[in-house]
């Protein structure tokens, strides 16, 4: 092989090789832009949107013993329930505006946040049959929860959803 050869393979070489890195650049930079608008939150796209009304802001207006109820609720519903559940969607289980228009009665929606197996199978409570049929998995055990924060967390769906709430 002559030296007039050898260059043209090195050119040629180096050609190929550069058209290689300026393609790899480029698929990364497609790669990333891509991936970095995927990856906005939620909180990117509210930014861009109205903002969103803070609960202390909220419940300004509410007199003291509503106020402290709601802002319980809120903590304890962020804290154990928004994983699965939303007030006006359905996420992992159902959306939960009106939800207290869904039960005989407090006592009935309570026992089952507690105990939802126990209810499920019981078989004394349509609903909660309904509930298990229609998501095909059961709530996991709230009985962690006492009666009270467990209605806390109900004001809390009451007052997010626009419901009137009531002290007793």
């Amino acid at each position: 092989m002559n030296s007039s050869n050898n260059n043209e393979v090195l050119t040629l070489s180096g050609i190929i090789l550069g058209v290689g890195l300026v393609l790899i650049v480029a698929v990364v930079s497609l790669f990333n832009s891509s991936s970095s608008e995927e990856g906005k939150t939620t909180t990117d796209t509210a930014e861009s949107a109205a903002p969103v009304e803070d609960i202390n802001t909220k419940v300004a207006s509410l007199a003291e013993p509503q106020k402290a109820t709601v802002l319980q609720g809120h903590e304890l519903f962020q804290g154990n329930c928004a994983q699965c559940h939303a007030i006006n969607k359905k996420v992992v289980g159902p959306a939960l505006k009106g939800v207290m228009n869904r039960w005989e009665n407090e006592a009935a929606i309570v026992n089952f946040i507690k105990y939802p197996e126990k209810v499920i199978t019981g078989g004394k409570n349509d609903y909660a049959a309904k509930l298990y049929e229609e998501y095909g998995q059961m709530m996991p055990n709230h009985d962690f929860f006492n009666d009270e924060q467990i209605k806390s967390i109900l004001t809390y769906v009451k007052f997010e959803s626009g419901e009137e709430i009531a002290m007793k």
